[in-house]
């Protein structure tokens, strides 16, 4: 384990990770430069528990760690951090060239730096049916990117015993349910609207759904869904960026 003296040995760590999706503060002042801004990681742990003492965490989707080392920081027992790093070095993610360096890099020198007792599996949410289940499950920008959302929630609430707290696109209107869209970048395959998420959670026994906050976010054109007079039909739906925090019922 390398020993970090000052804030330019620190810098030098961090400039060595090409690519750092979370904003994360580090010793010595420096904050790594991800996509992700201070300001939008804000909304997310403004509606987390503050209060994690005695609680399990899983969190998946990790990235770089940053709500991992937050339920850390707020007194977790134990957090488990999982997240696909398959694409390796270079090789651009979902056909997203900003993501061609999605790696583990930055997480494994955030907990070295922090001390952090956080636990990270590098595998695929389909496989972690194994795992003994945690108090609260973070999924944040994550349910999009499944490819099979029907398995995808039955491995993510079995492994839950309390509270699944969601981030990240929904359709704002009843219909279409969900929405297959293959777009340019191919990590990204459903759009889901808020009543499917709903209602799938609470046949999975999550009975309780606390909508946190939703922002507008664009007006999604979907095509092809019929023909009139020999044209695709075009229709705009309105999607937006929501929390979610999804609790079992007794």
């Amino acid at each position: 384990m390398l020993s970090y003296s000052n804030r330019e040995e620190v810098e030098a760590a961090v400039a060595k990770v090409p690519f750092w999706y979370h904003s994360i503060s580090l010793p010595f002042g420096v904050v790594t430069p991800g996509l992700a801004t201070p300001e939008i990681q804000k909304l997310i742990t403004d509606e987390l528990p503050s209060d994690m003492r005695g609680k399990t965490v899983l969190d998946i989707g990790a990235s770089d760690g940053f709500y991992s080392f937050y339920a850390e920081e707020c007194g977790a027992k134990e957090v488990n951090a999982v997240d696909n790093y398959i694409f390796g070095e270079g090789q651009p993610k979902g056909g997203v060239e900003r993501y061609k360096h999605y790696s583990s890099r930055g997480f494994i020198l955030d907990k070295e730096l922090k001390k952090s007792r956080v636990a990270l599996h590098d595998t695929d949410l389909y496989e972690l049916g194994g795992m003994i289940p945690s108090d609260y499950t973070f999924m944040f920008s994550v349910h999009h990117h499944l490819d099979d959302p029907i398995l995808g929630f039955d491995i993510v609430c079995s492994l839950t015993k309390e509270k699944l707290f969601l981030e990240g696109d929904a359709l704002l209107m009843s219909l279409p349910l969900m929405y297959f869209d293959y777009g340019d970048d191919v990590t990204k395959c459903w759009r889901m609207s808020l009543e499917f998420l709903q209602v799938m959670m609470a046949i999975r026994g999550f009975t309780n759904m606390k909508k946190h906050y939703q922002h507008f976010k664009a007006e999604l054109q979907i095509k092809d869904l019929g023909l009139i007079n020999n044209n695709p039909v075009l229709v705009n739906f309105p999607m937006g960026n929501v929390f979610l925090e999804f609790t079992r019922g007794q």
